[in-house]
Order: C-alpha cells, then structure tokens, then sequence
C-alpha cells in the first residue's frame, strides 16, 4: 500500500520550494494524474507508465544546466550541454561548470598555516623550479609536475574555499593575505581561529 501526503512550513508546500521553473511540470503532473491518499501499488503503474513515456522520453534534457551565465549570443537558450561539449572535446570548458551563479561572489582558496609551517613556501620553490625547466625538456617537466600535485595533496587539509560577495572591496581580501602562489592565498594567523574558523565580516561570506 502506498500513502502519499504533502510536506507543509509555515503553510508552504515544501514541494513548491523544491520543484520550480522548468522542473515544475514534474510536480503539475503528480498533482494531475495521481488523486487520492492512499493506493495499492499496481493503481499506479499506469501513472508511472505515462510519466516515463511522456516527460522522461520526451520532455527531459540529459546533461543540461540552464543559467544566466550562458551567454544567449553564445549558447541557445542560456544552456550548457555537457554531452554536446564532451563530444566537441571541449573538455575546458565542461572544466569551468559552476553550479553556482557567480552573481554570488566569487570563489577564494586560503591556506592556513599550522606552526613553524613552511608547506607554502615550498610550494612556491617547486613552481619556480618547474617553471625553470627548458621546455624541450619533458622527463624533467613532469616529474617536477608530478612532485608539486603530491606537495599541494598534502596542504589540502589546510586549504579553505570560501565565496566572497562581489560588493565587498577587494582589500576585503587583500588585507587578509600575506602571500599567493597558482591562485592559493596564504592566510595571515590573526584571521584564522582555531575554534571559530575564518574571521571575516558577514557581508563578505556567502
């Protein structure tokens, strides 16, 4: 036996909250084809039937994100098709996905830095060494390549990535940092605390 019932806050639908915009069809026609509370499963194969042959077959878009940051001079109906990239091999651009509007600030790594912790400057040694190398040199190249992914896999676990407003100045972010290396920001101590975390004013965290 299946009992359907409706999640309801403060005399909202939770299902209006989750299924709206294009995704709304889905919820109109659970609404339009199922009526009643309560059912023996096989009353609604029919329904599940007409749901897969009608939306999912013929209504539904596999591996497409629509956005307002899909440009509609360059991409139709402000859309990024993923299968449609992948078989372009534009792997780069699939590369840059957010899911995230930017609209709602953009996205910073700091590394926060334990005691007598010289991890980033390291870091900063092996990217001048590998940018060093002759680039007719490969071997070299990509064994110095392969040592600086292994060094940044072990500063990971101090690696913080927060979204700033874009209203807040840059030297929000700015006065926070003592150095940067490939887009990594080296924290300075007096904004980092161990038991409440990033010091940051609330109009700049997202």
């Amino acid at each position: 036996r299946v009992v359907f019932f409706e999640l309801r806050r403060d005399e909202q639908s939770r299902a209006n909250l989750i299924y709206r915009g294009r995704d709304k069809s889905f919820l109109d026609y659970a609404r339009r084809e199922i009526r009643g509370n309560t059912f023996d499963e096989p009353e609604l194969l029919d329904v599940q039937r007409g749901f897969f042959d009608d939306h999912i077959h013929d209504k539904t878009l596999f591996g497409v994100h629509f956005g307002p940051q899909y440009s509609m001079d360059e991409v139709e109906d402000n859309r990024l098709d993923f299968l449609a990239r992948m078989k372009e091999a534009h792997f780069e651009e699939i590369g840059k996905f957010q899911l995230i509007n930017p609209h709602f600030g953009d996205e910073y790594q700091f590394y926060v830095p334990g005691n007598d912790d010289w991890a980033f400057e390291q870091l900063k040694g092996i990217r001048k060494e590998l940018v060093d190398i002759p680039f007719e040199n490969h071997k070299e190249s990509q064994a110095k390549h392969l040592e600086m992914q292994q060094h940044l896999r072990e500063m990971a676990d101090r690696i913080l990535q927060v979204r700033i407003s874009q209203h807040d100045d840059d030297t929000v972010v700015d006065s926070m940092v003592a150095d940067e290396c490939m887009g990594i920001r080296k924290l300075k101590d007096m904004y980092y605390d161990g038991s409440q975390g990033l010091q940051l004013s609330q109009t700049a965290i997202i």
